[in-house]
């Protein structure tokens, strides 16, 4: 990696792109504070670490939100009231929920970029994507979850698996608002830009 190429989480990109990708995660990091959204204390970390490391000021990210432990539980302090998000986003001429974008772009992303398997999952890593659970599994395992699971977890209709040099994959339909925001995050760096459909 030379100097003008930054790693964030375990992608390396150029200086610009790093800004942007930096941006939008503090943006979305805000976002979904005010609303309640949980997300842990290294996405803050990782954000300020990527600022320190370009040498830019750090951003104002509201109120810490953290996590303790009392009597075995992991309670959340301070309780914000949440509410439920039914964005929906214009792709490539369809229109798309929350879900099914994340299913869109990553479709994309395979066919153009035609990763090998290693560099996809080093491109939607958890510690990137920061998933509910799993973001994809193997379809073959993703379809015995869903089948022993009262809810459906992973999209695996006929057409929904992805083939990455011979791994048949399923991805997760367990997708909240931050989840689609550090996709974005992600998809812009491939040029991939949906829009939110007007409420």
């Amino acid at each position: 990696m030379n100097s003008s190429t930054i790693k964030i989480g375990s992608i390396a990109m150029a200086r610009p792109t790093a800004i942007e990708y930096l941006e939008m995660l503090a943006e979305s990091f805000r976002r979904n504070q005010k609303n309640g959204s949980r997300y842990y204390a290294d996405m803050r970390e990782r954000i300020e670490r990527g600022y320190r490391e370009l040498k830019l000021a750090l951003p104002d990210l509201g109120k810490k939100y953290y996590f303790v432990k009392q009597q075995q539980q992991l309670v959340k302090q301070p309780v914000v009231q949440t509410h439920r998000d039914h964005t929906k986003y214009n792709f490539d001429g369809k229109t798309y929920n929350k879900g099914r974008l994340c299913l869109a772009i990553v479709r994309k992303y395979v066919d153009e970029q035609k990763p090998t398997f290693e560099t996809f999952k080093q491109t939607f890593a958890p510690e990137v994507i920061k998933p509910l659970g799993k973001f994809f599994l193997p379809a073959d395992e993703a379809k015995t979850r869903n089948s022993t699971s009262k809810r459906t977890r992973f999209f695996d209709g006929e057409n929904d698996a992805l083939v990455i040099e011979g791994n048949k994959i399923s991805l997760s339909n367990q997708i909240d608002q931050g989840i689609v925001d550090r996709l974005l995050a992600v998809a812009k760096t491939f040029n991939y830009v949906p829009t939110p459909v007007a409420a």
